[in-house]
């Protein structure tokens, strides 16, 4: 099989959800040598990609964005491993990303990290229920330029807020731009929280999150 051939069924594979063919093909293209850069870029990014584009166009659902994100995230374990200091992207910024305190949904999240990924930015997964105090800790650690919090109950809502306080309190938060997301949240909270931002799904997030980066520069 073709270079070629194979990132395009890798693209296709994660497209439609499929976890163990990604793995497959992620695996082969290892084995065969191919700079993993090259398959993240060329096979699994495209891929979920594509899945967020037919979301935006109803073609796709919250269902199948997820499969797809899911898929990726099968890839992304094969595949950052081997990432190294010889394979280089130009990385579109630095992000921050987690669930807060008392919310331990992930797949929401999941498929944000997946897209912020493909979209080429730098991102750092704290995963769920996540203290004020370790956001505020990792955005000055990791250098982050944007912090992405998601609150998926309404009870999970003032953790949000906690974080905003928090990062006034270290003194960062002129230094850092905080988007929020998740089912809980909603435009008119960002604005009541200080919040730089909020997006209702996986696409608007990296939408809002390069137009951030543009503005930045």
């Amino acid at each position: 099989m073709s270079v070629e051939r194979m990132l395009k069924e890798l693209e296709e594979a994660v497209l439609t959800g499929k976890d163990d063919l990604v793995s497959t093909l992620c695996e082969q293209a290892l084995k065969d040598g191919i700079d993993p850069l090259v398959v993240l870029d060329k096979g699994l990014a495209p891929g979920v990609k594509r899945a967020g584009e037919k979301m935006g166009c109803g073609e796709y659902f919250l269902p199948q964005l997820v499969m797809a994100g899911e898929a990726m995230k099968a890839g992304m374990k094969l595949i950052l491993p081997k990432l190294t200091g010889k394979s280089k992207r130009e990385i579109t910024g630095n992000i921050v990303i987690g669930s807060v305190e008392g919310d331990v949904h992930d797949i929401g999240k999941g498929i944000v990290v997946a897209l912020m990924t493909a979209a080429g930015f730098n991102v750092v997964d704290l995963g769920v229920d996540v203290p004020a105090s370790e956001f505020a800790k990792k955005v000055i650690s990791e250098k982050a330029d944007i912090l992405g919090m998601g609150s998926y109950m309404s009870t999970t809502l003032p953790a949000m807020k906690a974080v905003m306080e928090e990062l006034t309190k270290s003194g960062h938060r002129g230094e850092i731009k905080v988007i929020i997301g998740g089912v809980a949240a909603t435009e008119d909270y960002a604005n009541r929280i200080g919040a730089d931002g909020f997006a209702p799904d996986g696409p608007k997030a990296v939408e809002l999150a390069e137009r951030i980066m543009r503005g930045a520069k």
